[in-house]
């Protein structure tokens, strides 16, 4: 999703298109416009989740995320309507599909203790590429 890291003088972003995507947002925020963006991303990664890669990966994700929360959120105060909140512009999303857990007779009593009573659903993920 691109690197981004905080400075003195406030965030870098070393990918365009999330800055493109701020810039895109907090302009229709000081113009008074709606407007919203709902980015989509994959639930896990492909490799090791323990994998320092893998973590390096999450790491800038959730720091490009936060950077992009906080400079709406700055937008907003300063022009923003009164109720308007982050989530109101910028939504971030991973797919999965759910399909119903087997029927109790086809499930161990070992692995019956393991579930609890309202997990009724088990997800999957969904690729995006």
């Amino acid at each position: 999703m691109g690197r981004c890291w905080k400075t003195i003088t406030g965030y870098r972003n070393s990918h365009l298109i999330i800055m493109e995507i701020v810039s895109k947002i907090c302009g229709k925020i000081f113009s008074g416009e709606r407007y919203a963006v709902y980015i989509v991303l994959p639930l896990l990664l492909k490799g090791s989740t323990v994998s320092a890669e893998i973590k390096e990966m999450q790491y800038w994700q959730i720091q490009t995320m936060e950077m992009m929360y906080k400079m709406i959120a700055k937008a907003i105060e300063k022009r923003g309507p009164d109720d308007a909140r982050v989530t109101d512009y910028l939504n971030f999303y991973t797919l999965g599909s759910r399909r119903k857990i087997p029927h109790r007779s086809e499930i161990s009593e070992s692995d019956e203790n393991d579930h609890l009573p309202f997990q009724r659903f088990i997800s999957f993920i969904i690729l995006i590429r």
